[in-house]
């Protein structure tokens, strides 16, 4: 039986094409979360001027990352759901 599989691993290997691996770009690296980052670090320089422009900084900062968060979620619901339509028979 051993033999069987691996000529089924070989022949798939010659007939299935590779998926090449796609790298996303990282939460962090998105430009929205980026320019709030920024924002927050030029804020904190005044932080002991002023505290609650710091404060609010730091939630635009938390609101970009889940603004990034909800959508890539979002595009993997809508991949997995076409994936079930695409394999309804």
């Amino acid at each position: 039986m051993r033999g069987s599989s691996k000529q089924t691993q070989e022949a798939a290997e010659k007939v299935v094409p590779l998926k090449k691996m796609i790298r996303k770009t990282r939460h962090s690296e998105d430009p929205r979360v980026a320019k709030a980052r920024h924002e927050l670090n030029n804020t904190y320089d005044q932080y002991k001027e002023n505290t609650q422009e710091y404060s609010q900084a730091k939630k635009k900062l938390k609101a970009a990352y889940i603004t990034v968060e909800e959508e890539e979620l979002s595009s993997k619901i809508g991949e997995v759901e076409k994936a079930h339509l695409n394999c309804k028979h």
